[in-house]
């Protein structure tokens, strides 16, 4: 896919993306903190280089270059990300307020 196509992509997707994540994640998960942070790096990188990253690729190089406010965040979500699931796993203290943050931070560089 052309890099212009996978920028455009990301635009039309990240207005949206935590409303359809809300669809479907229960954001009492840790879990869904951290997949809905992840998701919004893996886009903001690719809206940024027209290209696709891995996982851990997009969390690194987003607390690599996003606004510094963000590292406690990203190495939460990094570090955590090696527990995986597990239903009874709470978000830590503060993490969804963070999410949320984040998230609008992430959909501000589609405008």
């Amino acid at each position: 896919m052309p890099p212009q196509a996978l920028r455009q992509s990301m635009r039309e997707m990240l207005p949206g993306l935590m409303e359809d994540l809300r669809t479907w994640a229960d954001f009492d998960l840790a879990w869904s903190q951290r997949y809905a942070v992840t998701t919004y790096c893996r886009a903001l990188f690719t809206l940024h280089t027209g290209e696709v990253a891995s996982k851990r690729g997009a969390l690194e190089w987003a607390r690599e270059t996003l606004d510094p406010r963000w590292c406690p965040l990203l190495t939460q979500v990094i570090q955590d990300r090696e527990l995986g699931w597990d239903p009874t796993d709470p978000p830590r203290p503060g993490s969804l307020e963070a999410m949320y943050a984040f998230g609008a931070y992430a959909e501000s560089f589609t405008g």
